[in-house]
């Protein structure tokens, strides 16, 4: 074999999400060489081709574009559309096409000190560092190219809920088809919130790092109520006799606590939660792996776009408000693991009501599963048999730093339960070029690998069981273990007022909070932020609530003991009711490290 000219670096895949690498490489002049196939981001330039850029993202304009984007276009806070975004992706192709070798990659042959990038055209690249991001394959992606949205009075199964599948029935419903969605499970959120005075875009109102202080106060706020994590896993055993008792006691709990929560009115979409008890009791307050779809509520969208609605649906905002469509009969919702599929005879039956629809048309999802060429590990140590690479999140530190291979990185793979991709994918871009530019903290990293995964995992997974959206993360949470892995993450110590205290507490984890200072300063975010923040009044929607949580259950804790102290209720009642509050995690709030 003859090797190509040897780089320290080979990037494979030249999509948005290794824009922020390729800037730090360019910045600190550290040689790479990008190796691409000819559509660089198929899915999008599909989209493109077939002019199905007609819709709005999930992802906030905040999440879905880069700092150094930001700080030199800032818009409002809003929901960006698809052709702004794909706009975006081609100021970037033509900003580093040139720098290219368009090839497709067959094999990366991973060895003990380099890798060797094999291609299509017969190239052999040797490298000391590989970096792949090459975007994630999925069934959907065909539907939503080529689907015929001019299909009416048909009847339409969905194997799959979720924001892409969501974009398709907002389409579909208006030509009266009917729909059904079969899942095990999903959670609805609204795209726009309202925090003090201000109309918000949902996840600038996640006030991630009380959740890493307070990790109990934050479930109870964040998750509408602090029995839904309960609910969720009584779900996985509910087809017992206690199990059911045990789920009907939290869905009360829940539906009492919080009547308008999308997930109790509709249950039966949870998806139930695989946990263990210990890990429960020291992990964060939502685990990664929950499947979540953004929507507009039909008040929100008349509130946003009523007095300029042609408008509106002409740039891609569209209605797609899911709990309207199955309050209304115009989606019906079935448990898939409760549903057999006959594909030859095109019906679906339902085990439990014994009920059978035939079908016209099926639109698979599938798993997300990386794009990834061939990975074959050789070297000395590997048996043969354990040579053939397979991604597994698990395995992989932040979803980069895998634990079976040598100087191979990866970006791109981690996606956002809320929040936005870009977010991810800079700030992993930051911590891949900390790896490449930075010997003693790749050898940092890699030496304590093990320990490391053991510590994320057990922090964000609730048990051993691997899943298919193991990569799911609450985008705030994720950029704040990035951050602190890299050496740039906020500290308390650090503010120097009540301001300072306040942003760091409330403000959203998004990218551009850590860019304000240090080694990845970018001018202009400290800034930014300051706008942002005070555009949004110092986020005192937020403050108000945090401060009525406590004062509501300082009011319960006191109403309790007065009552003892009177007679009205006995000691044991009263320590019974004050363990419940505890239990519920409304009194007892235990920091985390």
């Amino acid at each position: 074999m003859t090797l190509d000219r040897a780089s320290k670096t080979i990037i494979v895949g030249s999509g948005f999400s290794c824009v922020p690498l390729l800037r730090e490489l360019d910045r600190t002049g550290e040689e790479y060489l990008i190796i691409s196939e000819k559509i660089p981001n198929p899915i999008w330039a599909n989209l493109k081709r077939n002019k199905r850029l007609d819709f709005d993202l999930v992802s906030s304009y905040y999440t879905s574009f880069y700092s150094f984007d930001l700080v030199k276009d800032f818009k409002s806070d809003m929901y960006t559309t698809a052709g702004e975004f794909h706009e975006m992706h081609l100021s970037y192709h033509e900003k580093y096409k040139d720098k290219i070798l368009w090839d497709e990659v067959v094999k990366i042959e991973n060895r003990d000190d380099h890798s060797v990038v094999h291609t299509k055209s017969g190239g052999a690249h040797k490298a000391a560092n590989v970096v792949v991001s090459t975007g994630f394959r999925r069934n959907i992606h065909d539907s939503l190219n080529h689907f015929d949205y001019g299909t009416t009075g048909k009847t339409i199964v969905f194997n799959t809920v979720g924001d892409s599948s969501n974009l398709m029935i907002a389409k579909l419903v208006a030509q009266k088809n009917k729909i059904i969605c079969l899942s095990n499970g999903f959670v609805a959120l609204d795209k726009m919130s309202v925090a003090g005075k201000k109309t918000v875009t949902l996840d600038q109102i996640e006030f991630h790092n009380i959740g890493f202080l307070f990790p109990r106060t934050y479930r109870a706020l964040i998750g509408g109520s602090s029995v839904l994590p309960f609910v969720m896993m009584s779900l996985s055993f509910k087809h017992t006799r206690i199990g059911r008792a045990v789920y009907r006691f939290f869905l009360g709990l829940g539906r009492m606590m919080s009547p308008y929560l999308f997930s109790f009115a509709y249950p039966e979409t949870l998806r139930a939660l695989k946990v263990d008890l210990k890990r429960m009791r020291k992990a964060m307050p939502f685990p990664n792996g929950i499947i979540a779809i953004k929507y507009w509520p039909i008040d929100s969208y008349a509130k946003v776009f009523g007095d300029k609605l042609e408008d509106a649906i002409k740039a891609g905002y569209l209605l797609n408000d899911l709990p309207l469509f199955i309050d209304a009969g115009l989606v019906e919702y079935w448990n898939k693991s409760d549903t057999s599929i006959d594909t030859e005879q095109k019906k679906i039956k339902s085990r439990s009501n014994d009920r059978e629809v035939k079908y016209d048309h099926f639109v698979d999802g599938g798993p997300e599963n990386p794009r990834l060429p061939p990975i074959v590990v050789n070297r000395a140590s590997v048996a043969d048999a354990d040579r053939s690479y397979k991604y597994v999140y698990r395995e992989n530190y932040l979803g980069v730093v895998p634990k079976r291979l040598s100087n191979i990185f990866f970006i791109g793979y981690t996606r956002p339960t809320t929040g936005g991709l870009a977010n991810m994918t800079e700030m992993q871009g930051l911590f891949v070029h900390k790896l490449i530019s930075n010997e003693s903290f790749k050898n940092q990293i890699c030496g304590s690998l093990d320990a490391r995964l053991e510590k994320y995992n057990d922090r964000y997974y609730y048990s051993d069981e691997k899943t298919p959206t193991d990569h799911l993360v609450y985008y705030g949470f994720y950029t704040e273990e990035v951050a602190r892995a890299i050496g740039i993450s906020m500290k308390l110590t650090g503010c120097r007022s009540l301001r300072d205290l306040s942003k760091f507490l409330l403000f959203p984890n998004n990218a551009f909070k850590y860019r304000q200072h240090g080694e990845y300063k970018v001018d202009g975010c400290d800034k930014l932020v300051d706008h942002i923040d005070r555009a949004h009044y110092g986020w005192s929607g937020l403050k108000l609530r945090l401060l009525t949580f406590g004062l509501y259950h300082v009011m319960i804790f006191t109403a309790l003991l007065l009552s003892y102290l009177r007679g009205a209720i006995n000691l044991p009642v009263f320590i019974g009711a004050v363990v419940v509050q505890s239990l519920l995690n409304f009194i007892v709030v235990t920091p985390m490290a």
